[in-house]
């Protein structure tokens, strides 16, 4: 790599004991070693804690919220933790393959591009199964082709910095519990370039707990409310709750 820079990389956890030592000894195997760990762990009471702790790596570090949060309120936390250049995000039952980082090498360097993602594998913990989640990836300018076809798994996420000077506020938006990560990417897709890989470097876990199945009601409540927020013929935010400047 051709400049010293730092990733800081956010895992939140809620009670993630079944999947959480899989997906940190993917963070660990990564072949880039230029990275921390932001652990933010949401008040969880199971073993979630003492799994962390059995890594002996320097680079993880260890955050308690002081009381439950909603999702998005506890990215917001761990983003206030980072000390890094570049921000990627990782949930706990989801898991990296070692060649995740590196593979985003033409992005850190390129400082015209605003944020990054990889394909992705959807892996069914039951059937034990790996499906891709997307053929083909769009790049640079990519708004209008993920209200088309949305892309975007945030554990395959990759944010430069500066972005968060856009935002006044919370990068996330607090008034949701399902879209948050699909609002914050279509905010920033109106704003800056995108660098893609096809390469499906991410696995993410689909179980009988994932939320988002669970609520299916409130997931398009969600969408509903996020529609009206927008002006898709200039691609803008028209809701005075935006955050982004």
């Amino acid at each position: 790599m051709n400049k010293e820079f730092k990733i800081s990389i956010i895992v939140n956890c809620f009670n993630g004991e079944k999947y959480l030592s899989r997906c940190l000894k993917s963070i660990v195997n990564q072949t880039v070693h230029n990275w921390e760990l932001i652990f933010f762990d949401n008040k969880s009471n199971d073993a979630s804690k003492k799994i962390f702790k059995k890594f002996n790596d320097k680079r993880f570090k260890y955050f308690s919220s002081p009381y439950f949060m909603k999702l998005y309120e506890a990215r917001n936390e761990a983003l206030k933790k980072i000390n890094g250049d570049f921000i990627a995000f990782l949930d706990s039952d989801d898991w990296w393959e070692p060649c995740h980082l590196e593979n985003a090498n033409s992005f850190f360097q390129n400082e015209d591009l605003g944020f990054y993602y990889s394909n992705a594998f959807n892996y069914s913990e039951k059937k034990k199964k790996f499906n891709l989640h997307k053929k083909y990836l769009p790049k640079k300018n990519i708004f209008d082709n993920l209200i088309n076809d949305y892309s975007v798994k945030i554990s395959s996420l990759i944010l430069r910095k500066k972005i968060l000077e856009n935002f006044e506020n919370s990068i996330f938006d607090k008034d949701y519990n399902i879209i948050g990560d699909y609002d914050l990417v279509m905010k920033i897709a109106t704003q800056y370039k995108c660098s893609t890989n096809d390469f499906p470097s991410v696995n993410c876990s689909f179980h009988g707990d994932n939320y988002s199945l669970k609520n299916r009601d409130e997931y398009v409540d969600e969408f509903n409310m996020w529609y009206k927020k927008i002006d898709f013929n200039n691609q803008k935010f028209l809701s005075k709750k935006s955050n982004i400047k």
